[in-house]
């Protein structure tokens, strides 16, 4: 009986898994508080906070120190962090091992680096409003889209900022309605 019983908690052991590596794994942080949810196919199922790498946390907090709400989303090859700062909606991804890949942040007009701003008035009429930034950065350069409008014309342009501070003009597209 005892070899049995023995055996049976060997075979439920082995068959039931306590964390799922292969599926991609959302961690939603409130308040220090952390829900991990494991994408398995249409469905959600618990996960555990320890499918993040130290690596990751550590690179994640000494870049945005006092993030407190923090969804996470863990695959097979990156980590992405999604959160608000400053009246930013970020989007951060890391490689497992803690490598940052990229930056994207999503802000108006105010938090747009002045250089940038300049640059934009110069390819475009000043009767044109800024709308909203798309800031992607990665190691080498930072790239910027910008909506602008003015009545019925729109106006999408991309900018490409290298590290020296170097801007140039990637695309300028115009839209009109009507």
């Amino acid at each position: 009986m005892k070899k049995i019983f023995l055996l049976l908690s060997f075979v439920i052991t082995m068959e039931s898994q306590s964390q799922v590596t292969n599926h991609a794994i959302v961690i939603e942080t409130d308040n220090n508080n952390s829900d991990v949810k494991v994408l398995q196919g249409d469905m959600m199922i618990s996960g555990f906070k320890n499918n993040i790498s130290a690596n990751v946390y550590r690179t994640f907090y000494e870049m945005f120190e006092n993030t407190e709400i923090v969804s996470w989303r863990v695959d097979a090859k990156e980590v992405t962090a999604f959160f608000k700062r400053d009246s930013e909606s970020v989007i951060a991804r890391f490689k497992k091992n803690g490598y940052l890949i990229s930056i994207r942040k999503v802000y108006g007009i105010a938090r747009l680096d002045s250089l940038v701003k300049d640059f934009i008035y110069r390819e475009v009429d000043k009767d044109f409003s800024i709308n909203l930034v798309t800031e992607s950065t990665n190691e080498n350069h930072t790239v910027y889209e910008i909506s602008l409008f003015e009545k019925n014309r729109f106006y999408i342009i991309q900018v490409d900022k290298k590290q020296d501070g170097t801007l140039s003009l990637i695309s300028k597209t115009l839209l009109t309605r009507g």
